[in-house]
């Protein structure tokens, strides 16, 4: 689900909806939910 919204971002940033800055954010927000999961299932 992360890879999907991951991808939704970057073509929101393509499409010049969000600017970079915004898109390294919201990666980074999904970069810190990812690895929370990941410490829970470990």
């Amino acid at each position: 689900m992360i890879s999907a919204e991951r991808e939704v971002f970057v073509r929101l940033r393509d499409a010049r909806y969000i600017d970079d800055e915004m898109l390294r954010t919201l990666l980074r927000r999904l970069d810190l939910e990812e690895a929370a999961a990941f410490r829970e299932t470990a």
